[in-house]
């Protein structure tokens, strides 16, 4: 039987929240440039720099909505 310590499943999970976030941020990214065509690279550094599952997924939403750039708060 394997025994993991309180430091290991931190890590573990630590580990599937940067994935996930890694995640939506490549599809947000990819969402507006699908959209809009070449995004600033402020934005795009601007949506490097989110740190909220939730707040990645609203922005997703957004984007569906959105007529313009402009529209979304990122």
């Amino acid at each position: 039987m394997e025994f993991i310590t309180s430091w290991e499943r931190k890590g573990l999970a630590k580990g599937r929240i940067e994935g996930a976030l890694e995640a939506l941020r490549g599809a947000l990214l990819m969402q507006l440039r699908e959209k809009f065509g070449q995004i600033p690279q402020a934005i795009e550094k601007n949506v490097q720099a989110i740190e909220s599952t939730e707040k990645l997924n609203w922005l997703l939403v957004q984007v569906i909505h959105a007529n313009s750039l402009a529209e979304i708060e990122v």
